[in-house]
């Protein structure tokens, strides 16, 4: 199987993330033709989670993945579990309404609290630490701290405090700052280590993870209500082809151009997903699959 261009070989990124990962073994590429329940490419948080979820829940399982588990922006980012968003809860709000305001609001708390359960529950070391300090070097700096406290507790969220100079010394040892907001529901982690433990998690459910296994073709069943998934036809895989059949692929990579080259058609129906990683999903499921 040829390798992946953006890849080499696979390994990660020089970085302190990558200098202090935990031991993980190196996954086999895909050999051969198999029949799984839910297909998921990219073994980056959104794959990872996603599959462990279905894992749990007794579903056959496999993730391919073009070049190492937590290769890309998962084993990068900078590791801080950060209650916010890029485009603010008013701007949500103006767009889209109050109800969808106050959805993302609690999607974006489930978050942080998803991860520490999956630390929890699978005991994954990834240093995770909590609470952040978001820390004001002006007056003008705090009056905007302020407005986001205030904005959050109009949604519930009361979880953020702020600190004034002498309380923020206790925290960071400085004066330089006027003073700060501590979210006491944010936190930090080891990128790289949380993708490693997720990993490590979705196998010893049953999941199968394939390494360096580029995505290059996708082929979709028609969908014919009256016939069952062993009846239908779908376009003969070439020789030279290893596959994975499923009733539902799910895509779960940072961008569409990372699918883009293998499934024109579905990259361009993929829509962008709230979550920390801004992932794209696509999922494409047969009448008589299992939800």
């Amino acid at each position: 199987m040829s390798r992946p261009p953006y890849a080499g070989d696979g390994s990660h990124t020089s970085s302190y993330y990558a200098a202090s990962a935990n031991p993980s073994p190196e996954r086999p590429e895909l050999q051969g033709d198999h029949e799984i329940d839910v297909c998921i490419v990219g073994a980056g948080y959104s794959g990872l989670s996603t599959g462990l979820h279905l894992a749990e829940k007794g579903y056959k399982v496999a993730i391919i993945e073009g070049a190492r588990v937590g290769w890309g922006a998962s084993g990068r980012t900078g590791g801080q579990i950060v209650n916010g968003l890029n485009a603010s809860l008013q701007t949500i709000k103006r767009r889209y309404g109050q109800d969808t305001a106050t959805f993302v609001a609690g999607l974006v708390q489930e978050g942080g609290e998803i991860i520490r359960e999956r630390v929890r529950t699978y005991d994954i070391k990834c240093d995770l630490k909590e609470k952040n300090i978001f820390t004001g070097l002006t007056p003008a700096h705090m009056r905007e701290l302020e407005e986001r406290q205030k904005l959050w507790q109009s949604y519930g969220i009361d979880n953020q405090e702020m600190l004034d100079k002498d309380q923020l010394r206790a925290h960071i040892n400085s004066d330089l700052y006027e003073g700060g907001l501590i979210d006491h529901s944010g936190g930090h982690m080891h990128p790289l280590n949380l993708a490693l433990g997720e990993a490590a998690a979705f196998e010893k459910n049953g999941g199968t993870i394939y390494e360096m296994s580029p995505v290059t073709d996708v082929y979709t069943l028609s969908l014919h209500d009256a016939l069952p998934i062993s009846t239908r036809c779908c376009p003969p895989m070439p020789a030279s082809k290893t596959s994975a059949i499923s009733s539902i692929i799910t895509v779960c990579r940072a961008t569409n151009a990372c699918f883009s080259g293998a499934a024109p058609s579905m990259a361009a129906q993929t829509r962008a997903t709230s979550r920390p990683s801004s992932s794209a999903t696509w999922t494409r499921s047969s009448p008589n699959s299992k939800t």
